[in-house]
């Protein structure tokens, strides 16, 4: 499989969660780890809970993760990540630090996305002290478009499961592949 690998700036990794939120989804309830009794019958303490999770903003992102809103709900993306000491990443490892993060390389559901991790990035490259860099992300090339024929915008799907569409996409001059995405 053919991954994309779109450079934008320093190799800063972006990974992204999906979060739902549903009534199922109460695990940090005030009787977690205990019987419920009468009232009247005094409890025992429990045993002690385990480490908390980080503490979530109201939109249900861990600290340090940007949110963005898409048609299927909150959109969770990291930019960057604290275990590499010059920026630097190659695309298994990008993949394997989102994997620890239950996350995946992403893509771009839209423009704001797009101009707000890059942003984001050029932030932790000029923190670098550099002044090029690399962004990476989740896409393939798409297996119908075996052709010269294809629009450019459709020659690469994303491969998360959760980005849809090519709005996503800004290819520069003669790119992808120097013009040769078919």
């Amino acid at each position: 499989m053919n991954i994309l690998i779109l450079a934008l700036l320093f190799v800063v990794t972006a990974t992204a969660r999906f979060q739902r939120f549903d009534s199922s989804e109460s695990s940090w309830s005030s009787v977690e780890g205990r019987r419920l009794r009468p009232p009247s019958i005094p409890q025992p303490p429990g045993p002690p809970r385990p480490p908390g999770r980080p503490l979530l903003p109201s939109s249900g992102c861990p600290r340090e993760w940007m949110t963005f809103e898409r048609p299927n709900g909150v959109w969770c993306v990291m930019v960057g990540h604290s275990t590499t000491s010059n920026g630097s990443m190659s695309q298994p490892e990008a993949e394997a630090t989102c994997v620890r993060h239950g996350a995946t390389l992403t893509g771009f559901q839209n423009d704001i996305e797009r101009v707000t991790v890059a942003a984001e990035a050029l932030k932790q490259v000029t923190a670098l002290g550099k002044t090029v860099g690399e962004l990476w992300l989740g896409a393939t090339k798409n297996p119908g478009c075996a052709v010269a024929s294809c629009e450019r915008y459709s020659s690469y799907i994303w491969t998360d499961g959760h980005t849809t569409g090519t709005d996503g996409f800004h290819w520069g001059n003669g790119e992808p592949e120097n013009a040769n995405w078919g």
